[in-house]
């Protein structure tokens, strides 16, 4: 998270995490966001997945790091997409923004 603080602050917008299964990509994550959030407090958030099981996990532990911010889905049939931290999958951005 620091490393990630570190090169936010160097001008860098977009960055790489690369950890293995269940070493917590999506806790560095959330708490990268808080940090974001505290310096931006009107940005939202798209966190976007492949999968709507890793998204409704990664909701969970969003949740528990940043606390009463709101969350919507964007994904299966859910369309709560007005909210501060968005959760979507490839597939239904990509039909959103006429991809298919």
């Amino acid at each position: 998270v620091e490393a990630i603080s570190t090169a936010r602050e160097q001008g860098i917008s977009s960055g790489y995490v690369n950890m293995a299964t269940g070493l917590g990509k999506t806790l560095v994550a959330a708490h990268d966001v808080l940090a974001f959030r505290e310096q931006n407090p009107d940005a939202r958030v798209l966190y976007l997945c492949h999968n709507t099981d890793i998204l409704r996990q990664a909701r969970e532990t969003f949740s528990d790091v940043l606390g009463t911010q709101s969350h919507g889905n964007f994904f299966g049939g859910e369309y709560e997409d007005q909210e501060d931290i968005v959760y979507a999958t490839f597939q239904t951005m990509g039909r959103q923004l006429g991809g298919g």
